[in-house]
């Protein structure tokens, strides 16, 4: 192999790498923006389908989770970062697994418009539902609203596919939680933001005569050793709030770590056209090196100049680069 073959083959090599890596920066901002797409039409279609519905049928939903708050069996309420919470095979769980089941697996939406929070809301907090939306956490209240209540929905901060509760973090005391479950939509305002220990669980419990809603999430971002719960009492709809929004949150807004990685692949961009540019440069170059090799090469040497012809091809050749 040339030395010629080898420093392309090289260059080749060194671009393919660097293309990779620009991709692999990417990946996450790309696969987080469509995931956050998805979960959101997700969402929207939980009300669409729930249209579909005859409102008999809701209502009858809606009592029967309502007698299931009622009749709540003592259930202990556990992370679902640490423990699996339920047990499959029993018989209370089955039961739970039947609620609010009239439009398949979403049993709601939440949303919080100050943070452009939208998810559905799934049965349980199992990694496959808490990866993909907002499990409810299973021995608490179902998000149908009423007295001696108290609902806790989770999910993930810190994903690198979906933004998730991600923003929870930045709610204030005193906006607005939506619940949309069976046709109607349920408000809360935050009235306490807490930061806790994953084993300190006394404040996911249900109060007397209160109407509670809890979102729960580790914290801090990527390192998780504690549990940011954000808590919100119900209270009247306003008359502003609409229960499917005209203005959906933004599923493509830029979050710090998104701009991090994306100036450091664009940086690596621009470092791949400088060699791509480079690299084309140099192969012109040989090429026309090569050209120039092969013209003098072909000269007659035993014509009559040839005497001062072959000094001069020598020199040349042994100054090119």
């Amino acid at each position: 192999m040339s030395e010629r073959t080898k420093s392309r083959k090289g260059a080749t090599i060194a671009l393919i790498v660097v293309f990779l890596g620009i991709l692999s920066l990417l990946y996450p901002i790309v696969s987080t923006h469509y995931n956050n797409y998805r979960q959101q039409q997700f969402a929207a279609q939980y009300g669409n389908k729930l249209q579909e519905i005859d409102a008999s049928d809701r209502s009858a939903a809606l009592a029967s989770a309502q007698e299931y708050n009622k009749k709540l069996p003592g259930i202990p309420i556990l992370d679902p970062w640490l423990t699996q919470v339920a047990n499959p095979a029993s018989p209370a769980y089955t039961d739970y697994q039947k609620q609010l089941s009239l439009t398949g697996d979403i049993i709601a939406r939440v949303r919080v418009p100050s943070v452009d929070i939208d998810l559905p809301v799934r049965h349980d907090t199992t990694p496959d539902i808490i990866d993909k939306g907002v499990g409810h956490l299973y021995g608490t209240s179902l998000p149908v609203g009423g007295e001696n209540t108290h609902a806790v929905l989770t999910s993930h901060t810190g994903l690198s596919s979906a933004t998730l509760f991600d923003n929870l973090t930045k709610i204030k005391e005193g906006e607005l939680i939506f619940v949309d479950v069976l046709g109607q939509t349920l408000a809360y305002r935050v009235d306490q933001i807490k930061t806790v220990l994953p084993n300190d669980i006394e404040d996911l419990a249900a109060e007397a005569g209160r109407d509670l809603l809890t979102l729960f999430t580790c914290t801090p971002y990527a390192v998780n050793t504690h549990r940011l719960l954000v808590r919100g009492e119900r209270v009247a709809l306003p008359d502003d709030a609409v229960s499917a929004p005209s203005a959906e949150p933004s599923v493509f807004a830029m979050q710090g770590w998104m701009w991090a990685l994306l100036a450091v692949a664009t940086i690596a961009i621009a470092l791949f056209i400088a060699m791509l540019a480079h690299s084309y440069r140099k192969q012109k170059k040989d090429e026309e090196d090569h050209t120039i090799e092969r013209a003098l090469d072909g000269i007659d040497i035993d014509g009559p100049t040839s005497k001062h012809i072959q000094p001069h091809h020598r020199r040349r050749s042994q100054n090119m680069p």
